[in-house]
């Protein structure tokens, strides 16, 4: 999937190079959690705006996500699984809206199967 920020204003920085603005946008953060690593993919007004991998940090990844997205509302959610709820918890302390779903409640497309 292509990732298209064209729609997004832009504005200077200090640099003179362009920097997306957030401020006041909702970001909807899926990641997907391994044991290693977490696969993190950002959605802005229903496009694709930022993919990434990162070290399975928690503060860490709460850390980029407030840096890639100062003064948005960001809701992320991850399934339950092995790594528990220290995630969630960081997220919420700071600032950040996380849900937790359960992978069975999650509804897969017929043509489009989950691989295990």
């Amino acid at each position: 999937m292509a990732t298209n920020i064209s729609n997004h204003k832009q504005e200077k920085n200090h640099n003179s190079s362009l920097k997306n603005s957030y401020v006041g946008k909702q970001v909807f953060v899926g990641i997907d959690v391994h044991k290693r690593t977490y696969s993190v993919v950002t959605v802005v007004e229903g496009m694709v705006v930022k993919k990434w991998r990162t070290v399975a940090s928690p503060e860490k990844l709460a850390q980029q996500l407030a840096r890639y997205f100062p003064g948005a509302s960001i809701k992320t959610a991850y399934e339950a699984g092995f790594s528990g709820f220290v995630l969630h918890r960081v997220l919420e302390t700071a600032g950040i809206h996380n849900i937790v779903v359960n992978p069975g409640s999650i509804e897969v497309a017929i043509h489009n199967p989950r691989e295990n």
